[in-house]
């Protein structure tokens, strides 16, 4: 992460700023989430990886991965994620770097899971690629490299299967 890179080196006025100028890239509601709201502390509830290639289609599709999260925000609103021509998707969970301090007790016999949403950053990495890096409260890491990212209120259909 270049904005958060730790507990003692947080530029939030540098986040927020590049936030503003990338803010074009996403449509209104997802620009309104990302300028002023954030998921830390919310839960991922479903996460799916779809693949729209098709063996029996004519067409070809550009980058056909699809990343889709259902996130429980700490307010109880269901909110979906979908992040579109995913480029590279980077996932790792390990149940045992979640330990307490000083110690090497798992944090809660392990029943939180993955556990909550701690930080992300969303930067451009040119001017077709963005780049979200997540990390959640379990030491896991999640990368998603992709074209475009979605936030909207979740009506219980997902929209991009």
């Amino acid at each position: 992460m270049k904005f958060f890179k730790s507990e003692d080196h947080w530029d939030l006025a540098g986040y927020q700023q590049n936030l503003q100028s990338i803010s074009h890239r996403f449509d209104s509601d997802t620009a309104e989430f990302v300028l002023n709201h954030s998921f830390h502390d919310a839960s991922i509830k479903d996460m799916k990886l779809v693949n729209h290639f098709d063996n029996n289609s004519k067409e070809d599709m550009e980058d056909p991965t699809t990343i889709i999260m259902i996130i429980k925000h700490y307010d109880d609103l269901l909110y979906e994620v979908i992040w579109s021509q995913v480029r590279r998707f980077f996932f790792d969970f390990d149940i045992t770097r979640n330990v307490y301090a000083n110690s090497d007790s798992i944090a809660f016999d392990g029943m939180r899971g993955i556990d909550e949403w701690g930080y992300d950053e969303i930067t451009a990495i040119d001017d077709k690629l963005l780049s979200h890096e997540i990390d959640l409260f379990s030491q896991t890491k999640i990368i998603i490299i992709c074209t475009s990212i979605q936030i909207k209120l979740y009506t219980g259909k997902s929209s991009k299967l």
